[in-house]
């Protein structure tokens, strides 16, 4: 493991012994119940929560930040002569957009964007995406653009 790496682990299941569970960047909790189990089995599993809850908790909360700063970021930019809801579930595409959010899956973000801006939607979205959120870690967006999924190649901004 890298230096640190298993002080902190350590760190956060002792946390969750003490105090019934454990939180992430953003305050979100979790509670763990079985962490103080006298069965192993659910003591180990527990922990093993315990520590992915910290990292994919957390990870999720920076990825939703990201988001909700996305849609912000393009609204203002291409969608200012065309407001669309995209929280509604069934908004009504206008074909007129320039960039319009298809799909989020895991740590990815998928665009339908015009050819004509593409760089400019792809600047904003990597400046916005790693901006989101300040850690001590940069976050590094990588990007790819095609014509279909199959035709996708990494785009270098």
């Amino acid at each position: 493991l890298p230096s640190g790496v298993a002080q902190w682990i350590s760190s956060v299941v002792q946390s969750c012994r003490k105090n019934g569970f454990v939180v992430t960047l953003f305050n979100r909790i979790r509670f763990l119940p079985h962490i103080t189990s006298g069965r192993s089995d659910e003591r180990h599993r527990a922990e093993r929560q315990a520590v992915n809850s910290s990292i994919q908790g957390s990870a999720a909360d920076v990825f939703k930040k990201s988001i909700v700063a996305l849609d912000q970021a393009i609204s203002s930019t291409f969608l200012a002569d065309h407001p669309v809801n995209f929280a509604s579930p069934c908004f009504a595409v206008d074909h007129r957009l320039d960039v319009l959010p298809v799909l989020q899956l895991h740590d990815e973000v998928i665009f339908e964007v015009r050819t004509e801006v593409l760089t400019e939607a792809a600047k904003l979205i990597k400046s916005v995406m790693e901006s989101a959120v300040k850690l001590k870690a940069k976050l590094l967006v990588h990007m790819r653009a095609g014509p279909s999924w199959g035709e996708m190649k990494p785009l270098v901004i």
